[in-house]
């Protein structure tokens, strides 16, 4: 395949004679075949060397990435979540390359939506360009398990909790799996509940401004319905202490019908269960609101971080910002693309996630500060610690904790 003549417009990129070795991080579950093989074609066909620095996965990866920015011991490249509340930690403005300028002239509307990039910017400036399929998130469900049971896809959660979970827990299987132990599960079950109001109103922006709180919302609502779940036995058995291996378990042993997932889930099944097996869905408060957050981003890293190759740096993302290279990306993962333009191959689950997204007013969580896993609050309402009432007022105490501390005008 023949590489573009020159990098996209502005690029600060200059041809060198020796070359160095293009340093990127990723999560320790992302070192795998999808990723891994985009970077061999990268060297293939352009003569760049890539070496992979690895660092752990949750809570750690944002740790680790901080101390070695901090210390400027940073990669070249650093894959990180897109939600400022999660890479602010990060420093950005010190640490990383500002793209504002580049991305209005190459990115934003010809080949990524103003609406990423825009819940993307740290004070109206970018930092990033989308590394990963869009995360749509849904729920997944077993199809095997819906034929024996009888049901087709709930129209509402009022549908489910009413009329498919009782068939599905009549015919032996558990209607959804509760993962106690990986709690951000739950937190999708809540955040897609209330995905009518936060995309129908101003709740989102209000929350930002500390003008509302979640204890005046729908989120309390959204608890109580994950305590109705529970009180009814329509949870697993082990709720409490489930784990995300059990849950794919249960998805791939045909125990459970449904479970909250998204299309990072993928991978964790066979293409041919992924083919024959899965199937997707949304369901909100009123109805089957579509609800995603923005993919991983790629962050080019300033010198002084680590970032001591810039050139091979900006190589990578001209070249993986071609539209053949774009499409053979999404394609490995048969995921949503983040880009315009990109119709290429999905699996079943993610093509019904896909047609939600398209068909729906989608739901994208856009608050300004972490309110620290909305799954933590909706374990302790399972466990009986905290009533749904109570839950939705500690989420906005720590809400309003996080939010002062990345700055937030409102709340300081």
């Amino acid at each position: 395949m023949a590489l573009a003549a020159a990098p996209l417009s502005g690029t600060p990129q200059e041809e060198s004679t020796a070359r160095k070795v293009v340093h990127i991080t990723l999560f320790d579950d992302q070192v795998e075949e999808k990723f891994l093989g985009m970077l061999e074609w990268f060297t293939a066909e352009t003569g760049w060397e890539t070496e992979v620095v690895p660092a752990p996965g949750g809570q750690d990866y944002f740790t680790t990435n901080a101390t070695r920015l901090a210390t400027g011991e940073g990669p070249d490249i650093l894959i990180g979540h897109g939600t400022p509340a999660e890479y602010l930690v990060y420093n950005p403005k010190e640490n990383f390359v500002d793209i504002t300028d580049w991305a209005r002239d190459n990115l934003i509307g010809a080949k990524v939506p103003e609406a990423v990039m825009a819940a993307n910017a740290v004070d109206g400036r970018n930092y990033g360009i989308p590394y990963s399929p869009i995360t749509l998130r849904g729920y997944l469900y077993n199809k095997e398990v819906a034929q024996a049971a009888g049901v087709t896809v709930p129209s509402s959660t009022g549908d489910f909790l009413d009329n498919v979970a009782p068939k599905v827990r009549a015919a032996g299987f558990d209607p959804m799996y509760a993962m106690g132990q990986s709690v951000w599960s739950l937190g999708f079950v809540a955040d897609n509940f209330i995905a009518d109001e936060f995309v129908l109103t101003d709740v989102q922006d209000r929350i930002n401004n500390n003008e509302t709180s979640f204890a005046e919302t729908g989120m309390v609502r959204a608890f109580e319905y994950i305590k109705e779940i529970g009180d009814r036995g329509y949870f697993n058995s082990d709720a409490l202490v489930g784990t995300t291996e059990g849950q794919y378990v249960a998805i791939r042993e045909g125990t459970v019908y449904s479970a909250m997932g998204s299309v990072n889930s993928l991978p964790n099944f066979t293409e041919e269960f992924n083919n024959t097996n899965l199937g997707g869905f949304n369901i909100s408060e009123q109805g089957n609101r579509a609800y995603y957050s923005l993919p991983w981003f790629a962050y080019l890293v300033k010198e002084e971080a680590g970032g001591d190759n810039q050139e091979g740096a900006w190589a990578f993302i001209n070249w993986f910002l071609e539209q053949e290279n774009l499409a053979r990306f999404y394609n490995t993962f048969r995921a949503p693309s983040a880009y315009m333009g990109i119709e290429n191959e999905m699996f079943p689950y993610s093509a019904d996630l896909l047609a939600h997204f398209r068909g729906e007013v989608p739901f994208l969580y856009k608050l300004k500060a972490s309110p620290q896993l909305t799954g933590v609050y909706a374990a302790t309402v399972i466990a009986g610690t905290r009533t749904p009432q109570e839950a939705a007022e500690d989420m906005q105490r720590d809400f309003a904790a996080s939010a002062k501390a990345v700055g937030l005008e409102a709340f300081q």
